[in-house]
């Protein structure tokens, strides 16, 4: 499960790079990583145990159809936003 206290770090700051790698070495792990960039001069890493795939561009729909799509059979495990209103919701919602 994502950690709730470093998915609240990254809300709000602005990605200015994305490097995605691939481990070659077979059967080693993590399989694949994605590292946002941000102009503030952090990063965050997402890794998965599999290879990942990634999404045909941008999506259009709000936060309400986000939680929807693909459930079920996917359960929405983290749930934040920069808006107050949301920030009350946390995981689970």
């Amino acid at each position: 499960m994502p950690d709730y206290n470093a998915m609240k770090e990254i809300l709000g700051k602005t990605i200015k790079g994305v490097i995605v790698k691939e481990n070659p070495q077979p059967f080693s792990q993590p399989t694949m990583a994605v590292h946002l960039i941000f102009t503030d001069g952090t990063s965050y890493e997402i890794y998965a145990m599999h290879n990942m795939n990634f999404g045909r561009g941008l999506n259009s729909g709000d936060r309400e159809a986000l939680r929807k799509y693909l459930s079920p059979p996917m359960e929405n495990v983290l749930d934040i936003s920069i808006d107050e209103a949301s920030d009350s919701e946390g995981i689970g919602s």
